[in-house]
């Protein structure tokens, strides 16, 4: 019973936030088209080559407002996207209809405990974009049973989340390194903004209501947890880590005043080859501490 009671509470806190905060949220995380290609270009190319067939079945599992659903449907693959938000759901399904497309399809569900039954079998693709780290040990268990369900022999999986496992070696050096850095990201698009008055209103109105960059319930998923919630046949592929400071330093600086924010944005760019350089050099599990989002892709297969 208190395992229950505990998800319960999860499960409000999360809902509560997003449907509070979720369009915001959804602001800072598109960023710019710009920013985007400068951040995610190259994680864009390897998703959409792991999971993209011709004609192909794709579901988009907590697609929050539906970009990257879109960005298969105009590909051709027939796509649906499932959010617990209701805010996100109708957001997604306007800029379907501004696309002029018919689908994805959209659907605004409970998305553990949704009934997959109509789609079993059926599933070329799967994808889910930073939405297992907001969920309890249970619901992401429960996510994988579904994915087991709808996916056919050979079908792909690609997971972008933060990922954390115990490292087996310990150095100074990467611990120094994250250190260092993470204290500059924090003086350059926290302090600063806030010493000179650069932070955009609506920004401001949304601290005021109480909103900050992370939901209450989201942590990194445990390396050990998802290869314990994999169901027979499916099995890891690669993982590549991806994001360290630069994301999150992009998402702030959308919140800086429109005036100020090209000379913001201007630094992405570094930010996005510091990462690069600490992934290549250390690997993606980078001996920082548990908490850090380190941003993975994580590439799966069905071998049945």
């Amino acid at each position: 019973m208190p395992e229950i009671e505990s998800a319960t509470q999860w499960h409000s806190d999360e809902s509560a936030w997003w449907n509070r905060y979720g369009e915001y949220m959804a602001f800072q995380w598109r960023l710019t088209p710009w920013l985007n290609r400068v951040v995610r270009g190259a994680l864009e190319r390897d998703f959409s080559e792991y999971l993209f067939k011709k004609d192909g079945t794709l579901l988009d599992m907590g697609c929050g407002s539906g970009w990257l659903a879109l960005h298969f449907a105009k590909r051709g693959m027939n796509v649906a996207g499932f959010d617990f938000s209701k805010d996100l759901i109708r957001e997604a399904s306007a800029a379907k209809v501004a696309a002029g497309l018919t689908t994805p399809h959209f659907e605004c569900c409970d998305v553990v405990r949704r009934d997959f039954s109509d789609y079993e079998g059926k599933a070329d693709s799967v994808l889910i974009n930073a939405f297992l780290h907001h969920l309890p040990e249970e619901d992401i268990l429960a996510i994988f049973r579904n994915i087991g369900k709808v996916l056919k022999p050979g079908g792909r999986v690609y997971l972008y989340e933060p990922l954390k496992c115990e490292p087996e070696h310990r150095s100074p050096l990467p611990r120094a390194v994250d250190f260092f850095l993470n204290k500059l990201k924090n003086l350059m698009i926290g302090k600063v903004p806030l010493w000179l008055n650069l932070w955009d209103k609506t920004y401001l109105a949304q601290l005021e209501g109480g909103y900050s960059s992370s939901s209450p319930r989201e942590r990194p998923v445990d390396l050990s947890l998802l290869e314990r919630s994999l169901p027979h046949k499916l099995e890891i592929v690669s993982i590549s880590g991806w994001h360290l400071f630069s994301l999150a330093y992009a998402m702030q600086a959308m919140s800086v005043r429109p005036g100020v924010r090209p000379l913001f944005f201007s630094l992405v760019p570094v930010w996005y080859a510091v990462d690069r350089f600490l992934m290549d050099t250390f690997g993606w599990n980078c001996l920082f501490p548990d908490e850090r989002f380190t941003l993975c892709g994580i590439k799966l297969e069905n071998r049945g």
